[in-house]
């Protein structure tokens, strides 16, 4: 009875916060939602008190979970539709959602894994969908694994898990009055008619399904159809698409091949759909004009002259628009650049991308820029030697003036450290491109240690999520792992992992200092963090084994940490002192909080499984999320944050 209690109150946690947090994330998706024009209106549907408050709580409780849970899995399907399919990995398209206050369908972006390729017939045109769905697209639909980014969808508020599935804009336009009534209700991952034959029902009994359903939401009613989806699923296999059906028939399509709808209409509400997408009337394809922009990264201005452009005008017999590669831009240029070509694609043109053809020059010679890269080389050679060289020489010290059975335990601390160090650093770099821009126009003074900040602050709080979840459920983790001899490992890791919070949040500065050609700097600063790692490890390793060691690391790391403060207050004119309030002493309340509530987290529910273990999991990260929102950011981050694109 105490235990059911107890699960009972961590459950109702577990969904307090993450209710918390998908409410503040929500921001009604400005960006990513518009309302569909050129439809008549309907009326709305009076909600029931389940359907109004309840319903959302269940969604946010079951995305959520369902993210934590299977994030191996979306890892893993990601890898191989990239493996498979190449990039993008994520397919995105318009589909209509909940009526908006007009009474017309709001259309949003559902995420799913892409289960197509591109290919292309010589005119320029996408192949038929049955042709570019390969066998393995064919496995993600029949396996319903294409569907898992929805969950994404569910926690910004677009979509539910249960409800009438969201069909594509072109089926919303040959809807009656009556069947768009399933669009008062918010689309679901799954529904009444996915659970009594999906895509081997005709449309009409699909549509009578949805209708059913949205008269009678009810939370009993939402948990049958979870229980039936999980049950066609993963238990009989059954996926979205049935076997040897590719794509499901358009609703316009099958109304035209069963005579329903005369083919004039067909035309009208295809072309209604196409409006409806592009914001505007679509123009007549005789007066479609043919646009070629062409996305270069060189500089454009130095590429295309007149000349070329002749050459192309001529030659291809299109107009010629130019455009940089994005990466190349600052953000006002990348602004004006996608407004215009919004504009173009908005007024009817066809857009094309073209690969440039450049001749190189094999007798280039330049010696000032061999000398650079050679001794950029060395510096960072040394550099990253001397960082590594602390997890690699540690064992041999340990072996010498402690035992083998200090070196099994600290490989566990350096195989979880380099686990962290990986997911850490995974950004490191991504910003040279921006910052080099920034000191070309001579910008570092106002623009330098904003982006610091904002960066630092992020990478802060993954480290932080890292530190704080170990905290509270690493001991646990490593008793479940390895067993209970190995618990030292626990103290080792933490002690090797902290320093990361401190370092790793001033990437930027770090990515300025390769900018300004001061990597030597760095390579001293790791060679005597090396050094000073060496010395404390054979003093203390000698006395304390394996934790000896690891407090080593983790003052070599701090030390560092610290003298790079300096450097970069010297070198890079950073006010440092104003990164350590606003980063790390406002970004450490979450972590000091999460870690406080361990406490009360481990008195409702004991050391348990790994389902117990995993439970404490979802709970860390939201109630990490939340803290970390409210007081971790600023109002202007935080607003910033919710307005961008899921």
């Amino acid at each position: 009875m105490k235990k059911s209690k107890k699960f009972a109150l961590l459950t109702g946690a577990v969904v307090g916060a993450t209710a918390i947090a998908a409410r503040v994330m929500k921001k009604k998706a400005e960006k990513t939602t518009y309302e569909a024009d050129l439809i008549e209106p309907i009326e709305k549907r009076k909600m029931g008190f389940y359907e109004k408050y309840g319903k959302r709580i269940l969604d946010i409780a079951c995305a959520t979970a369902a993210i934590v849970v299977f994030s191996p899995l979306y890892l893993g399907v990601a890898a191989l539709v990239k493996l498979k399919l190449g990039s993008p990995v994520l397919f995105t398209q318009d589909r209509p959602g909940l009526i908006g206050k007009d009474g017309k369908e709001t259309v949003f972006k559902m995420y799913k894994f892409r289960t197509m390729t591109d290919e292309r017939d010589e005119n320029g045109e996408l192949l038929p969908d049955d042709v570019r769905l390969t066998k393995f697209g064919k496995w993600l639909r029949n396996t319903s694994l294409d569907e898992l980014p929805e969950a994404f969808n569910i926690l910004n508020g677009t979509m539910s898990v249960i409800g009438p599935r969201p069909q594509l804009v072109r089926d919303m336009t040959f809807m009656t009055k009556e069947q768009r009534a399933r669009h008062t209700a918010k689309p679901g991952l799954s529904g009444l008619a996915q659970v009594n034959g999906r895509n081997g029902i005709s449309w009409e009994e699909k549509l009578e399904w949805d209708r059913k359903y949205i008269q009678n939401v009810s939370f009993a009613g939402d948990v049958k159809i979870i229980v039936d989806t999980v049950k066609k699923a993963f238990i009989k296999q059954e996926g979205i698409t049935q076997e040897d059906m590719a794509t499901a028939e358009d609703f316009g399509d099958w109304l035209l091949r069963t005579e329903k709808v005369a083919e004039v209409e067909y035309e009208a509400k295809q072309k209604q759909a196409k409006s409806i997408l592009n914001g505007s009337e679509t123009l007549e394809s005789e007066n479609i004009k043919k646009v070629l922009v062409v996305a270069s990264v060189v500089s454009f201005i130095e590429w295309f002259n007149k000349e070329n452009l002749e050459y192309l005008k001529n030659n291809l017999n299109c107009e010629v628009h130019v455009a940089c590669n994005f990466d190349y831009m600052d953000d006002t240029d990348e602004t004006r650049t996608r407004e215009y070509i919004a504009k173009l694609k908005k007024e009817g043109f066809i857009l094309h991308n073209i690969h440039l053809t450049l001749k190189i020059n094999w007798k280039y010679s330049d010696f000032s820029l061999y000398k650079d890269i050679f001794g950029f080389s060395i510096w960072v050679t040394i550099s990253s030697l001397a960082q590594r060289l602390v997890f690699n020489i540690t064992p041999s010290i340990l072996g010498t003036v402690a035992s083998s059975a200090a070196i099994a335990l600290f490989g566990i601390v350096a195989t979880i450290e380099g686990y962290t160090y990986t997911i850490t650093t995974a950004i490191n770099g991504m910003f040279m491109p921006k910052i080099s821009r920034i000191y070309e126009r001579g910008g570092e003074k106002d623009e330098l240690m904003p982006l610091m900040l904002s960066v630092g602050k992020f990478q802060y709080a993954i480290n932080g999520l890292i530190v704080a979840g170990f905290a509270v459920v690493g001991k646990e983790f490593i008793n479940l792992w390895m067993g209970p001899t190995y618990l030292d490992a626990y103290y080792g890791i933490l002690l090797v992992i902290i320093p990361g919070l401190f370092f790793n949040s001033m990437q930027i500065a770090n990515t300025a200092m390769i900018v300004r050609k001061k990597v030597n700097l760095q390579a001293w600063v790791n060679l005597g963090m090396g050094m000073v790692n060496v010395l404390l490890s054979i003093i203390l390793s000698s006395y304390f084994g394996v934790i000896g060691a690891c407090i080593s690391i983790s003052i070599a790391y701090m030390l560092r940490a610290v003298v790079l403060l300096f450097i970069y207050k010297r070198v890079l004119k950073i006010d440092m002192a104003s990164f350590v309030v606003n980063c790390y002493f406002r970004m450490g309340i979450p972590i000091i909080i999460t870690i406080m509530l361990r406490f009360l987290m481990n008195s409702l529910l004991p050391n348990g499984g790994w389902l117990v273990l995993a439970a404490k999991g979802v709970v860390i990260v939201g109630i990490y999320a939340v803290v970390t929102l409210l007081l971790g950011l600023n109002s202007e981050e935080r607003n910033k944050l919710l307005r961008r694109k899921v």
